[in-house]
């Protein structure tokens, strides 16, 4: 947590889930930890390349097994509320 009471995420979860139910996890998430006042949360696809990512090994996930595995970003923070990006991985190699 430290000095910015910030919590961060990474989920895996079936590659098929869509945007609307991935938001809703992140949100559910959010509410059942009021501790922290900043959230990141990643969502990764339950491969392994997702959960190469998910536990911070991303040097061994290529770029294009990074975008397919990236799912979503949400972060939540209580001066600018939830943001929910479920295309998180665009601007990767530009």
């Amino acid at each position: 947590s430290g000095a910015f009471e910030q919590g961060k995420f990474f989920l895996t979860v079936d590659q098929n889930t869509n945007s609307e139910s991935l938001e809703l996890v992140c949100d559910e998430i959010m509410k059942n930890h009021p501790e922290f006042s900043n959230i990141v949360i990643c969502v990764y696809s339950a491969t392994v390349p997702g959960k190469e990512l998910a536990i911070g090994n991303d040097d061994k996930v290529n770029l294009e097994d990074k975008r397919k595995s990236w799912l979503a970003m949400y972060t939540y923070n209580s001066v600018e509320g939830a943001y929910f990006d479920d295309n998180p991985t665009r601007y990767l190699g530009n």
